[in-house]
C-alpha cells in the first residue's frame, strides 16, 4: 500500500499539474462546498421532531452496513460545462474506499480514488499522474472535521449540517420507496465562497431509501437555482465480502506522484 511517496518515484512535472489541474476543475467546486458545509454545522437552528425522528431511524439502518459495493453516476457543472462520471464505489467501514469513474471528457478517461484512512489517492492513469492528502494534516490545520471519508459515505447525512436538515416528503420512484430531505445552507456559509450564484452552494436535496439507510440520490443547488451536482446510487450490494487488496493503492513504474496536502490546506483557508 502507497502510504508514502516512494523515493523512487519522480514528482510530477509542470505539465501535469496543468492538466490535472484543467481536467479537474469541476471537482473544485465539490470540494469547495464540503467545506462551506463544515462552515454551515456551527449554525444553531431546532431540526423538528419528526425530521429527528426519520433521521434517526436512517442513521440506525446505515450503522448495520459495515461494507458495501455500488454504481454512481454523477454530473458536475460549471460555468455552463457539464462533467458526467460513472463507475463503481467499494467501502469498507469505517476508513476505506475505492472508487473507479469513467468520464465523457475524453474516450477511455477514468479516474480512480482511495480512501485509506486519514490518505485520499487520487490516480489519474492516462497522464501517468497521482496525488496524495493527508486528511488529518488538513483537520488539524483547519481545527475542524471534514467529511470526506469512505465513513461518511455509509451515514446518508454527513458532512451536512445536522439542525439545518428538514423532511420534506415519502414518495414512491420506479416502484421504490424513498425519503426527501432537504437542507438550507446558512447565508453566513454561503458568503465564504466568495463566488458568483451560479458556483455558491444553496441547498441539497438527499434520496435516501429508508429500508437500507443508504443514499439513492442527491442534488446540489446553487444560489441561482441551478443544479451544481446531481448523483444517482444503485445497484447497492450491502455486506459483502471486500478483499483488502481492493483498497490499497500501488503506484505502477512510471506514475508521477504529487503530494497535495499543503495546497488544499492553503486553497481552504482562502476561503475562510
Amino acid at each position: 500500500m502507497a502510504q508514502s511517496d516512494k523515493s523512487s518515484q519522480q514528482e510530477a512535472s509542470p505539465a501535469i499539474h496543468l492538466r490535472l489541474r484543467r481536467r479537474q476543475a469541476p471537482l473544485r467546486i465539490f470540494f469547495a462546498f464540503i467545506f462551506i458545509l463544515s462552515l454551515a454545522a456551527s449554525v444553531t437552528a431546532q431540526t423538528d421532531a419528526k425530521t429527528t425522528q426519520m433521521m434517526n431511524e436512517i442513521i440506525e439502518k446505515a450503522k448495520t452496513v459495515t461494507t458495501y459495493k455500488a454504481d454512481f453516476k454523477e454530473t458536475i457543472s460549471s460555468k455552463g460545462k457539464t462533467m458526467t462520471s460513472q463507475g463503481t464505489l467499494a467501502v469498507k467501514s469505517p476508513d476505506k474506499m475505492h472508487k473507479t469513474a469513467k468520464f465523457n471528457v475524453k474516450e477511455g478517461a477514468t479516474k480512480e480514488e482511495y480512501v485509506i484512512g486519514d490518505v485520499v489517492w487520487t490516480y489519474i492513469p492516462s497522464l501517468k499522474a497521482a496525488q496524495k492528502i493527508d486528511m488529518a494534516k488538513v483537520k488539524k490545520a483547519m481545527q475542524k472535521q471534514v467529511a470526506t471519508g469512505a465513513g461518511d459515505m455509509v451515514n446518508p447525512f454527513a458532512g451536512l449540517p445536522k439542525n439545518k436538515i428538514k423532511f420534506i416528503e415519502a414518495k414512491t420512484v420506479e416502484g421504490k420507496s424513498v425519503y426527501v430531505f432537504d437542507s438550507v445552507i446558512s447565508t453566513a456559509a454561503q458568503s465564504q465562497s466568495q463566488g458568483a450564484p451560479q458556483l455558491t452552494p444553496q441547498k441539497v436535496i438527499l434520496w435516501v431509501d429508508p429500508a437500507t439507510g443508504m443514499r439513492q440520490k442527491h442534488f446540489v443547488y446553487a444560489k441561482d437555482g441551478s443544479i451544481m451536482i446531481e448523483a444517482t446510487y444503485s445497484n447497492y450490494r450491502l455486506n459483502v465480502q471486500i478483499a483488502e487488496s481492493e483498497f490499497q493503492f500501488n503506484p505502477p513504474p512510471g506514475v508521477q506522484l504529487k503530494d497535495m496536502t499543503d495546497a488544499t490546506i492553503s486553497n481552504m483557508k482562502k476561503q475562510q
